[in-house]
């Protein structure tokens, strides 16, 4: 029987580039090399912004899904925003 075949970024490699490459170092310098200067640096988890809940007065932190209305969240679930 033959061992089982490794799956590495290698073998989904998109065509024109390198045979070989060092995981996720070749893609950490391509995202380096293709960001734009606008864009923001990502966060730290405990760098992210945080607001108390209206309802049970916990703080709790933004979240990805949340980024066009950060300013109008007012609750930490939706558990919270039933109980109002």
């Amino acid at each position: 029987m033959r061992p089982p075949r490794r799956r590495s970024c290698c073998l989904r490699r998109p065509t024109g580039s390198p045979a070989r490459c060092s995981g996720s170092m070749v893609a950490a310098a391509r995202w380096q090399a293709n960001r734009s200067p606008s864009m923001p640096r990502m966060r730290r988890r405990h760098e992210l912004p945080r607001k108390p809940c209206a309802t049970c007065g916990l703080s709790f932190q933004w979240r990805r899904r949340w980024t066009r209305d950060w300013d109008a969240v007012r609750y930490c679930s939706r558990r919270c925003r039933g109980r109002r």
